[in-house]
């Protein structure tokens, strides 16, 4: 499928209208453009220039976007050729010299490239990079997408983003629908119709421009175009401050980012809302939707996410670039992964510590167990693991922290029940040999709380003082070891759950909710002096 730089499809369907951009300019004039649809195919020539204009690749209230071909360069390029709405002529005008300078200004391998701005009679053109693939959220449509995938190619998208804003540029509109993916896939953001420079004015008088490029009475960038009290911008991607008509700058274009980023992983949008007042209620109060709690997506990713969503934008990450590094995981080390594996694995290790303890209690198992039953149980530990490392392959050993600790407890229980059958073979007593045990595995534990699992080190000298103390008192070693084969699988089990959830998302999400509430008052007073009415435009 072949996808033009305004982010729009060939033959789509139509938009919903919390997925149009919102923006005065082409609001007022979408009226005139629907009318005229069809009136205005006999003004497109198939020549443009040195431009031969081949076929229609998308169009919108703005524009349309052609395939075409450089005589001169001899190469493809894509054409957005402006509607010639005169009554709009001179806004319309305005905003594409917006986007050509917009994106002239940035030269990066994530940003689509402009080649030439130019008119022709009454109309005026973009020629661009032509980059044959598909919308970022056609990509997504396509086939079920791993969260590395996605993550992959919204880090290239994110860093279009970056360097726009080093360039001095705030997006305003960033959506999968304005992000391109070619067929090596490579991604790069288009459609700044709405860019603006960082620390420009958003609303106020407009000078008036003159009709033709060269003679403009300042930079497209540094004038308004948008209405004071209006909207610009995605209702379903726009953040708080866009809601409320307020000054958007870098940050800004990063919650739209985490808007977007958030619905691919999750296939649900942050902000719920059917209507534009139920989205404006939502977005500037932070009335999140929660994260499904068996995302295979790392804390660290959600994290990000979550913090470039708040409501104040001093919450959110200082820069994109910022932001882009803490997204940048390994997931392949990451403790949160393979959650299926390690619930099965804790399960089959507590069950039978539980069965265990319960027959000591009410006597059904004896207390004082024989070098063969210690071997046993240690032989049945093992098949356990041996099990889930079958079972949970593709995921708990793909994951290359979960493999490690893994292999490491697999090779440790096998050393374990090695030397339980060496002790049983050559005769040496339980409670002669319960003390070596012990030892053994204390060694294990400083193995695993060294690489894997920090809170196993409480355990170490626990095991360290049982095994003493089985010696010390061998007429006690059933008992006091009894105690210690207990706390291990627990230790195991409690260790391996608070390595996976470290990075506590629920004092997070408790900090956000209390900013959201404190922030949305201050937004909401600001928002009730604005007009939040806007005209919608495609």
């Amino acid at each position: 499928m072949t996808a033009s730089p305004s982010g729009r499809q060939r033959g789509a369907a139509k938009v919903e209208p919390l997925d149009q951009t919102l923006d005065a300019t082409t609001a007022q004039a979408e009226t005139v453009a629907d009318s005229a649809a069809l009136a205005r195919e006999p003004l497109v020539t198939q020549r443009l220039g040195r431009f031969v204009l081949l076929r229609k690749l998308g169009e919108g209230g703005m524009g349309t976007v052609f395939a075409a071909y450089d005589e001169q360069l001899d190469r493809k390029v894509a054409v957005k050729l402006l509607h010639p709405i005169e009554n709009e002529a001179t806004r319309l005008r305005q905003r594409m010299l917006r986007e050509a300078q917009a994106m002239a200004r940035v030269s990066h391998p994530n940003v689509l490239h402009v080649y030439e701005v130019g008119e022709l009679g009454s109309q005026i053109f973009i020629a661009m990079e032509y980059i044959d693939g598909v919308t970022l959220s056609a990509w997504q449509r396509e086939a079920p997408r791993s969260w590395r995938e996605i993550l992959s190619l919204y880090l290239q998208a994110g860093r279009g983003l970056a360097a726009a804003h080093q360039a001095g540029l705030v997006h305003r509109d960033f959506k999968p629908e304005n992000v391109l993916i070619d067929r090596r896939g490579i991604v790069r953001v288009g459609d700044f119709g709405l860019a603006r420079l960082q620390g420009g004015h958003e609303v106020g008088t407009e000078d008036e421009a003159s009709g033709s490029l060269s003679g403009t009475s300042q930079p497209a960038l540094r004038s308004p175009l948008s209405q004071a009290g209006s909207m610009s911008g995605t209702p379903g991607y726009m953040s708080p401050e866009q809601f409320l008509c307020q000054p958007a700058d870098s940050r800004s274009d990063q919650f739209s980012f985490c808007v977007a980023l958030f619905e691919a992983l999750f296939e649900f949008r942050p902000f719920g809302g059917e209507s534009l007042d139920e989205m404006f209620a939502h977005v500037t109060t932070g009335q999140r939707r929660e994260i499904p709690p068996a995302t295979t997506v790392p804390i660290e990713v959600q994290h990000a996410i979550l913090r470039g969503l708040a409501t104040d934008p001093a919450e959110r990450f200082a820069s994109m670039d910022d932001l882009l590094a803490a997204l940048d995981v390994d997931g392949e080390r990451d403790p949160a992964g393979a959650k299926k594996g390690r619930m099965f694995l804790s399960l089959m290790l507590l069950i039978p510590t539980l069965l265990i303890v319960f027959g000591i209690v009410t006597h059904v198992i004896p207390s004082r167990f024989t070098s063969a039953s210690l071997a046993g149980l240690m032989f049945f530990v093992g098949l356990l693991f041996l099990v889930s490392m079958v079972v949970f392959r593709r995921t708990l050993l793909a994951n290359a922290f979960h493999r490690g600790l893994t292999q490491l407890t697999f090779w440790g229980v096998l050393s374990i029940f090695g030397a339980r059958l060496v002790a049983w073979i050559v005769g040496i007593s339980v409670e002669k040999y319960l003390p070596i045990d012990l030892m053994i595995i204390a060694g294990l534990a400083c193995a695993i709380a060294q690489h894997y699992l920090p809170r196993f080190w409480l355990l170490v000298p626990c095991m360290v003082a049982t095994s003493l103390a089985t010696a010390r008192w061998p007429g006690y070693s059933f008992e006091i070891a009894n105690i210690s084969y207990t706390l291990l699988p627990c230790f195991f089990i409690l260790g391996w759950s608070d390595a996976s959830s470290r990075s506590d998302i629920g004092k997070l999400l408790a900090a956000s909710s209390r900013e959201g509430r404190s922030a949305s008052l201050s937004l909401s007073k600001s928002g009730n002096r604005r007009s939040r009415t806007p005209n919608t435009g495609t």
